[in-house]
């Protein structure tokens, strides 16, 4: 039996993908936590993770053909975009002692394809042929100084909130990296017709779910001392730090030489009462600017979480997670801890 090429991502022809794997210990029962399907993607494998009074239940680990770019769920199918690129993933994960990384020539020829898991394993939506993606107009130079058509396509994902996934491609615009493309087109790829479409919205992402924060914990945000490198930033009012005090220990953050555009006063959120454990998000500069996530254990940056991703799921389950460790958590008290993830994602 001949096997369609891009089957060979799965493993075997024809035959089961999804591999079981054990059960952790269960921990203490816990009272009115539900049953949550997630997604754990790591380097080169997905694993399937529900939520329980006991803790987490891993029922699948399969395996994928290259890095992943993007993570959602459509109904019960978790959609993964592939990517040629680790983005450094590779290393903290190996020193984690994940999965090896994926076969690169293989990788590349997979970059910003779509598929999705099912009771079978992980496999590709058709791949939208290349005479349907829009030709370069030549006039876009013409019209935009400084931009340029990039050597590859960048990609990207859209899953729109009634459930259609659409593949994004673009080719022009300015920034090494496609920060800055500006020529989107975007095919639905889960049902394909033969005809670009715009992409549907997206839902909203959730909330993080409130947590009593600790009583041992005072937190405020203060004007800090400048020296003469931050002169720009003291003649912003709204640049404040964090002032924080208890549990035995006493820190104002950030130090006044990396202030850059300040704390967020209105985005703490606590993760954990007991210990004390919350985010808080620091404004930095540079090209265009970017929000920076601190997670702080009492009043210390968090070693081990320091700036970990969060993601809300439904019935106040939390996922906290770097590349070398996880932590799945409700209502504060952690259900279960895994090895470090690429992503996370709840099942909605």
């Amino acid at each position: 039996m001949r096997c369609i090429s891009w089957l060979l991502l799965l493993g075997a022809c024809g035959g089961a993908v999804a591999r079981a794997i054990p059960t952790p210990t269960p921990s203490t029962e816990a009272v009115g936590v539900p049953r949550i399907r997630l997604i754990v993607v790591g380097q080169a494998s997905a694993q399937l993770v529900t939520t329980s009074p006991t803790g987490l239940e891993l029922a699948a680990k399969i395996p994928l053909p290259a890095w992943s770019k993007q993570v959602a769920w459509v109904g019960a199918e978790p959609v993964i975009q592939l990517s040629s690129e680790s983005y450094g993933y590779e290393d903290e994960a190996d020193a984690a002692g994940g999965d090896p990384p994926p076969e690169p020539k293989l990788a590349d020829t997979l970059n910003g394809r779509i598929g999705h898991v099912t009771p079978r394993g992980f496999e590709l939506y058709p791949e939208v042929p290349a005479a349907v993606w829009p030709p370069r107009d030549p006039r876009l130079l013409e019209q935009n100084e400084g931009y340029e058509f990039f050597d590859a396509p960048f990609w990207d994902m859209v899953v729109s909130a009634d459930g259609a996934v659409y593949q994004g491609r673009c080719e022009f615009g300015h920034g090494f990296d496609g920060g800055a493309c500006t020529e989107w087109a975007w095919a639905r790829v889960d049902v394909f017709d033969g005809k670009l479409a715009p992409a549907g919205r997206p839902a909203p992402m959730r909330a993080l779910p409130a947590v009593p924060p600790s009583r041992r914990i005072k937190l405020s945000f203060v004007r800090p001392t400048y020296d003469e490198a931050n002169r720009t930033a003291n003649e912003d009012p709204a640049t404040v730090a964090l002032h924080c005090v208890g549990a035995g220990g006493r820190l104002d953050y950030p130090a006044g030489d990396d202030l850059e555009g300040g704390m967020d006063a209105a985005s703490i959120a606590w993760i954990s009462t007991e210990p004390p454990l919350f985010r808080a998000t620091h404004h930095r500069y540079g090209l265009d600017g970017y929000d920076e996530t601190v997670i702080f254990e009492g009043c210390e940056v968090s070693e081990t979480w320091q700036h970990a991703t969060l993601v809300a799921g439904p019935q106040q389950l939390v996922a906290m997670y770097t590349q070398g460790r996880a932590s799945i958590r409700h209502r504060g008290r952690e259900l279960g801890a895994l090895p470090g993830a690429r992503f996370i994602r709840f099942q909605p």
